[in-house]
């Protein structure tokens, strides 16, 4: 089965990068970046919108392996606690509503949308199919 590691090591290659020519465009040590091709560790939402952009591909396709056909715009990123803000809204939702759909507690909810912490993987996939939006639209790129 292929993963987000797998996916992100087979992008970097395409691309012709090496490893520490990545972690460098992350801000992150060498190793840091290695535990991502490994599986070790999970790229934060705004390493994996970097990684996505860098790699012209969505965010969407290197967490699910799925592409979804659309281009976004590279320069433009709403911050994600914003757009999740934005999403919430607009789905007519208040924050206990959306923390209960996710099965989190209210005040992690909440964090999310003051930005002080973020989602995991899980989480934000739950946060894509509540919304109902892409991975890419949740992370706060905005198609061309």
């Amino acid at each position: 089965m292929e993963t987000l590691g797998n996916r992100i090591l087979k992008k970097r290659k395409e691309n012709m990068f090496t490893q520490k020519q990545i972690a460098q465009v992350l801000g992150i040590g060498g190793n840091g970046y290695v535990h991502y091709e490994k599986d070790r560790r999970k790229p934060t939402v705004e390493k994996l919108n970097k990684l996505a952009i860098l790699f012209h591909t969505s965010a969407h396709y290197l967490v699910t392996g799925i592409e979804t056909g659309k281009n976004y715009d590279e320069e433009n990123i709403t911050p994600f606690s914003e757009r999740i803000k934005e999403l919430r809204k607009k789905r007519h939702m208040t924050q206990k509503q959306a923390a209960a759909e996710l099965g989190i507690r209210y005040t992690a909810y909440q964090a999310y949308e003051y930005g002080k912490s973020e989602p995991n993987l899980d989480h934000l996939l739950k946060l894509a199919d509540l919304f109902d939006v892409t991975l890419d639209e949740l992370l706060g790129r905005n198609e061309k």
